[in-house]
């Protein structure tokens, strides 16, 4: 067996090790009564939502993946959708670990995969990222144009969250003047 194949084994019998270790590890921790709610939990799940939400989260990740071939195509580079979706993938692992530095290994597993420079990538990246924060933005700008008293209410529960609800009339009176002014701004600046 050459070095190669060695230590691709050598990667999947650790993998498949860790998994077990952490699995037994958190059923260790677990009370007699975290068991009984995880298994009731378990047995009580409906089977065709859990089916939905795997189906739709895959179709979500290779979306997300092509999305990204089409912001490499302008810059001159070419991936496979199997090389983005895996780069996409390893990614998220990594995230679980190390916040955000899932978005510097997809770069590099895409430049071990398909030799396209980490810069190049990385800058489609940050451009996904921007792209994401003005489209939620958006949505949430919306949210609060077409749902006021909604909007109004959590601004409300953000204040007295913060800064806590007031005994004195006075402070009760400024608070209100201050809500509404917030309200204003947020309706007319939109």
């Amino acid at each position: 067996m050459d070095r190669k194949k060695l230590f691709s084994a050598f990667k999947i019998i650790f993998s498949i090790g860790l998994g077990l270790y952490l699995t037994w590890y958190l059923f260790d921790k677990m009370t007699t009564k975290d068991i009984a709610v995880f298994k009731k939990t378990i047995r009580n799940a409906n089977p065709w939502y859990i089916s939905l939400s795997l189906i739709l989260a895959f179709v979500s990740y290779i979306s997300r993946a092509y999305r990204w071939g089409l912001t490499l195509h302008p810059v001159g580079y070419y991936s496979t959708l199997k090389n983005q979706y895996h780069s996409l993938m390893i990614g998220y692992l990594v995230n679980m670990t190390i916040p955000r530095a899932g978005e510097f290994t997809r770069s590099l597993m895409l430049k071990r995969s398909d030799n396209i420079p980490v810069a190049g990538s990385f800058g489609t990246i940050v451009t996904e990222r921007i792209i994401d924060m003005l489209i939620l933005l958006t949505i949430s700008f919306l949210s609060i144009f077409f749902n006021k008293a909604e909007a109004y209410a959590i601004i409300s529960d953000l204040k007295k969250g913060f800064f806590g609800t007031t005994q004195n009339t006075e402070d009760t009176r400024q608070l209100r003047v201050s809500l509404a002014w917030d309200w204003t701004y947020i309706t007319y600046h939109l």
